[in-house]
């Protein structure tokens, strides 16, 4: 589904149950009468994926599966490695999580994503406080911690 609506490579399924084995809820989806309408993904990463993410070299399409923080570890970064939905019930559930979860649970961690749709460049931008990392470059976007923006 994801793939068909972006119009753009996204991870095979066998990376999913891979990442899932590792943090069960990097992939949420969402069902309408039993059909997937929405999907939300997300991975927790050390630091030791920091160089790759800032220098845009992260791999999102089969993400080096030791940079996932496993269970009972401190996450350093968040990859929100995708959203997609085909309804408007599936979109508005899927963007509420998309803002609550790192914002509640997560607020001191910096997070990334690559943009390779204009629809998700806006929605990251727009809603979600995202910005491009690099002047030329408006693919690779991060989202520094808002507890950094009230001590500032």
């Amino acid at each position: 589904m994801a793939e068909r609506l972006m119009g753009h490579a996204v991870a095979p399924i066998d990376t999913y149950v891979n990442v899932r084995e590792i943090q069960p809820a990097a992939v949420l989806i969402f069902r309408e009468a039993g059909v997937v309408t929405g999907v939300i993904s997300a991975l927790f990463l050390g630091a030791l994926a920091l160089p790759d993410l800032l220098e845009g070299r992260f791999d999102g399409i089969t993400p080096d599966l030791a940079l996932l923080t496993t269970e009972g570890g401190s996450p350093a970064l968040l990859y929100s490695w995708g959203i997609a939905a085909q309804t408007k019930l599936a979109a508005t559930s899927i963007l509420g999580v998309a803002a609550d979860v790192p914002a509640q649970l997560y607020p001191t961690i910096t997070a990334f994503t690559r943009a390779v749709t204009a629809a998700g460049r806006r929605t990251a931008t727009g809603r979600y406080g995202y910005r491009p990392m690099r002047p030329d470059d408006d693919e690779w976007l991060i989202r520094t911690p808002a507890t950094a923006e009230l001590a500032a």
